[in-house]
């Protein structure tokens, strides 16, 4: 069974970044269930939304930073946007190997700029179709 924590910001903000990530965890690796997913909702450094890191070598355990006090809809991108990174380490399509990038078993140079990493690009294009999904599927009855 795959496993969800949230801690730091509000109840309603605890509660919203749980719906999503299970959401998100349905949506995108429906056949994993030994998922384990930790939400941290904090302030962030820099203008920075999130970002995903995995725990575990095997990729099954993430510890997920949320920028709290964020908007609804840029919640829910955020959360979307890191969602697709876990489930890049998830299905092996973005890996470490001594200390650098790779993606889809090539490493990526280190030169290479934010908006054009291969993962990134991924998330950027998935993060506000998934995040409308998202929206539409869980919250539509809300409001």
């Amino acid at each position: 069974m795959n496993i969800i924590t949230v801690s730091g910001g509000n109840v309603a903000e605890k509660r919203m970044v749980e719906n999503i990530g299970s959401w998100c965890i349905k949506k995108l690796l429906p056949r994993y269930r030994t998922i384990n997913l930790h939400f941290k909702l904090k302030k962030l450094p820099h203008g920075e939304y999130g970002y995903c890191q995995p725990i575990d070598e095997k990729c099954k355990s993430f510890v997920v930073i949320v920028q709290r006090g964020l908007k609804l809809f840029d919640i829910i991108t955020t959360v979307t946007h890191e969602m697709v990174h876990v489930k890049q380490f998830v299905r092996k399509e973005l890996e470490e190997e001594c200390g650098r990038q790779k993606w889809k078993k090539k490493f990526i140079s280190e030169s290479t700029e934010y908006r054009q990493l291969p993962w990134e690009k991924e998330a950027f294009k998935l993060q506000d179709e998934l995040a409308i999904e998202c929206l539409k599927d869980i919250y539509s009855d809300e409001y």
